[in-house]
């Protein structure tokens, strides 16, 4: 199992800066009307417009996507031959990161059988609106890797752009202007993932619109005033590459459990939470192409 630590709900994080409390209050006030995007959908699906052979010539990118669904953004294989990479690109304080932080580390634990993840418990950021503050969630330590039953290599890289309260950094809480955590972000995942990679982030977050929500607008620009880059899982292999923008499943489902209930069912197979599993079951699905 993960060697979590286990770590209390934190204090809210004042800034630092004059202006910041100013600016968080009118977070609070723009994630009332930025709820409706977390509630897109309960469980992903996958959407493809081809089979799983990498092989064929004829795929066309999506020229929009859904939120919450995996969905094949290339036909390439991004990770190598006889390999398949991981890549879950998030900040620290997402309320989307700690509910996919969950299913992530059960399709490791109960699909994969890996036993080296190293995890800390967390809470998200507690300025979020309503529910969506303060979920428990699980922050990776490491990147790591195994060979799964099918003799494949798999590779996980976790990678945080900001801190708990989004104004800053997540290495080492440098504040970031409200104008600029869009570049700010991506700057962390070019400098973190290859090239390869963060141009297909960058091209499904900043440049193609989001199709199952109203705006249709890329995922970097839906959150008002304050654009940010959002919480991506992208899994490439010998199957191609695919992408789930946002949520796996709705966040406020673990709304007012602990991080330590959330610990101790993983041992009982989340017998009480099937969002957990069913998330973990999609992402394995992938996996296992």
């Amino acid at each position: 199992m993960s060697n979590n630590k286990k770590k209390g709900k934190p204090e809210p994080v004042k800034p630092k800066s004059k202006t910041l409390p100013k600016l968080i209050v009118v977070v609070i006030g723009a994630g009332l009307i930025f709820t409706v995007l977390y509630f897109g959908g309960y469980i992903p699906h996958f959407q493809s417009s081809k089979s799983t052979q990498s092989t064929q010539s004829s795929f066309t990118p999506p020229t929009s996507i859904p939120w919450g669904k995996f969905i094949e953004i290339s036909n390439k294989d991004l990770a190598g031959a006889g390999q398949e990479n991981i890549y879950f690109i998030s900040w620290i304080g997402c309320p989307i990161g700690a509910s996919i932080s969950w299913s992530l580390n059960y399709t490791f634990y109960h699909y994969q059988g890996v036993t080296n993840v190293k995890t800390e418990g967390h809470y998200s950021d507690p300025n979020e609106a309503g529910d969506l503050a303060s979920l428990p969630g699980l922050l990776f330590l490491d990147s790591f890797s195994y060979t799964n039953s099918n003799g494949i290599k798999v590779k996980f890289y976790p990678v945080y752009m900001y801190n708990e309260t989004l104004f800053a950094y997540a290495s080492n809480n440098t504040p970031i202007g409200s104008s600029q955590l869009v570049s700010a972000g991506m700057s962390v995942v070019n400098s973190s993932v290859p090239s390869g990679i963060s141009s297909l982030v960058y091209k499904y977050t900043n440049l193609v619109n989001i199709n199952n929500l109203s705006p249709h607008k890329p995922s970097a620009f839906l959150n008002t005033p304050y654009h940010h880059m959002n919480t991506v899982l992208v899994i490439t292999g010998s199957f191609g590459t695919y992408m789930l923008n946002g949520q796996l499943y709705t966040p406020t489902n673990i709304h007012g459990i602990s991080y330590a209930a959330l610990e101790d069912a993983q041992a009982n197979g989340y017998s009480s939470y099937p969002y957990i599993t069913n998330g973990a079951q999609t992402i394995n699905h992938i996996l296992s192409m």
